[in-house]
């Protein structure tokens, strides 16, 4: 797992919430740069977030300097295991 994600200019990064648990239910979560212990369920959507079973593409647009990721997975009897959290880093200007 990375220590942290660095997004540049229209960048996007796979983030695999896979578990051993194939009926687990694998959320992606994000918490605000001021409020780091406050995590909310990120929603797929066509512009910044996209979803192919347990793998989230995440675009730059979706995201903002100083937020953190968390995988989250909640299997049948309700137990919900969470990833370490993962900075974002987001620098603005094209890769060279």
């Amino acid at each position: 797992m990375p220590l942290s994600l660095h997004f540049g200019f229209e960048d996007r990064v796979e983030v695999n919430c896979s578990t051993n648990d194939s009926k687990a239910k694998v959320s992606l979560w994000t918490s605000q740069p001021l409020v780091p212990w406050n995590f909310t369920e990120m929603t797929v959507t066509s512009d910044k977030l996209l979803r192919n079973g347990s793998v989230f593409v995440l675009y730059s647009s979706g995201v903002g300097n100083g937020n953190a990721l968390r995988c989250k997975a909640e299997n049948l009897e309700g137990k919900i295991i969470s990833s370490p959290q993962i900075p974002i880093i987001v620098f603005h200007g094209k890769r060279i």
